[in-house]
């Protein structure tokens, strides 16, 4: 049976006790033998969240992780202690309500003969199972879903995707691609395509040429060109179903910019030709044209003029790039946002916890400050280290249309969306000035934020909620 305890803003210091449900948060002090080297915070579509603290314990020689759950009711849950033989680092995690097993796919330290560990952490019966896949090799790219994570694997021409449900269960699936679709995969991977979680409000999203969405039990995979734009529909689960689609961009001139982003089934491209910018949206299972707009030539009258030129203007520059994503409102609606961002200091950060973790790993040919980031021992996302570069261009302002399920304007609606646009670097900043905590790494939910970080001041590791 839980124990059910309250929290106090005082120095209470307690043994943490497995599946213990603390009303707010918590905050306790390892044992002497037990080295702290970070932590780790990931949210799972905006409800759940998942916690780490990892420490080395020195009599051992091995790594512990103190795991932390916390629901959409914001009841923090602590749960059963994980070993790991070598350092560990976090490569997807995912939560099932209907087993209620925490999955995390930790990757074995710095060993050659590396291991995945999949470890399910139940949050009602307090109990672990455990599935490793030896000799593991990085994947080429990790999709994280809430209740399944992809691992892919690229080899030539040949994709394998193995979906992880849980430590027990996992589908592998083989994809070969030959003749003319070897040309089109090719073009789709000539990049790594970035993940776009739209299991949360996307503000800029990508300015990749190559991006991977998951809809309706699909994985779809798109390239945009100035002269195509290209998909691949893929069953994770079934190698025979893979489908592409191609589409020829004809009657715009001068190029100087375009973007792309998937909703559900359509595919909405955005294009700047330096005196306006072109709407495109696609139906992906029909293959045909829906709208084809223009924002200045027919709809200058719904925005702030002055705004919607420099958006044409901005996004037309080399130094910037135009983006735009759509975002669920309510009753079918949806809301496009244009806005531009700088090519040079942007990227897309799907995840904050896999930002921050692997960003060395893709940005080696940043500055010397860049390096001295990533070099930190934190697994999320890390105020300490927070670099405002990774937001979109200094003073820029969105241009936005609420359209209807047939992709229709409403003149006259509220721009809103059913999941938050969540001011996350106010929040980060909170914790960046305090320079009486380290280590800090937050996720973000619809209702509040999540924080786990060590006290400087008091020697002490807390982990709590807080209000957005």
């Amino acid at each position: 049976m839980n124990r059910i305890f309250t929290y106090f803003f005082l120095l209470f210091i307690f043994i943490l006790q497995p599946s213990t449900i603390l009303a707010e948060g918590t905050i306790f002090k390892l044992e002497s033998h037990q080295k702290f080297t970070g932590t780790f915070s990931g949210d799972i579509d905006q409800e759940n969240s998942v916690h780490l603290v990892i420490f080395k314990d020195k009599d051992a020689g091995n790594y512990g992780i103190i795991p932390f759950f916390i629901n959409a009711q914001d009841e923090l849950i602590s749960l059963e202690h994980i070993q790991m033989e070598d350092e560990p680092s976090v490569v997807s995690f995912h939560f099932n309500p209907s087993t209620s097993n925490l999955t995390l796919l930790l990757k074995q330290g710095r060993r050659t003969d590396k291991q995945l560990e999949i470890i399910d952490l139940n949050i009602n019966s307090n109990t672990i199972s455990k599935s490793q896949i030896e000799d593991y090799e990085d994947a080429h790219l990790v999709i994280r879903e809430k209740n399944r994570s992809f691992l892919i694997f690229k080899e030539k021409d040949n994709l394998e995707i193995n979906t992880i449900f849980d430590s027990q269960r996992k589908i592998i699936e083989n994809f070969s691609f030959k003749g003319e679709n070897k040309s089109l995969f090719n073009r789709i991977f000539e990049n790594t395509p970035e993940s776009i979680n739209t299991n949360e409000y996307v503000k800029n999203g990508s300015i990749n040429p190559s991006n991977v969405y998951f809809y309706n039990d699909r994985l779809i995979f798109d390239h945009i060109s100035e002269e195509k734009y290209t998909t691949l529909s893929i069953n994770p689960e079934d190698n025979s179903h893979k489908a592409f689609s191609e589409f020829e961009l004809k009657g715009v001139n001068k190029v100087r910019d375009i973007n792309s982003f998937i909703f559900k089934s359509k595919a909405f491209l955005f294009i700047n030709n330096k005196e306006d910018i072109n709407l495109r949206s696609y139906d992906l299972e029909t293959g045909e044209m829906i709208k084809d707009l223009f924002l200045q030539q027919e709809f200058s009258h719904y925005f702030d003029s002055e705004i919607l030129e420099k958006l044409i203007k901005k996004s037309s520059r080399k130094a910037n790039r135009l983006t735009g994503t759509v975002n669920e409102g309510p009753e079918n609606s949806m809301v496009v946002t244009m806005d531009f961002v700088s090519a040079r200091n942007y990227f897309y950060h799907y995840n904050w916890w896999w930002h921050h973790q692997f960003l060395h790993q893709q940005m080696m040919w940043q500055n010397q400050m860049m390096q001295q980031h990533m070099q930190m021992n934190t697994f999320g996302p890390n105020p300490d280290s927070y670099m405002p570069e990774i937001f979109p261009a200094e003073n820029s302002q969105s241009v936005k249309l609420v359209i209807d399920k047939d992709l229709n304007v409403l003149a006259g609606k509220d721009v809103l969306t059913l999941r938050p646009e969540i001011d996350k670097e106010k929040h980060i900043e909170k914790f960046q000035n305090d320079r009486k905590v380290k280590n800090v790494t937050l996720a973000f939910t619809r209702r509040s934020g999540r924080a786990v970080y060590f006290s400087k001041e008091t020697d002490l590791i807390h982990v709590k909620t807080f209000d957005l």
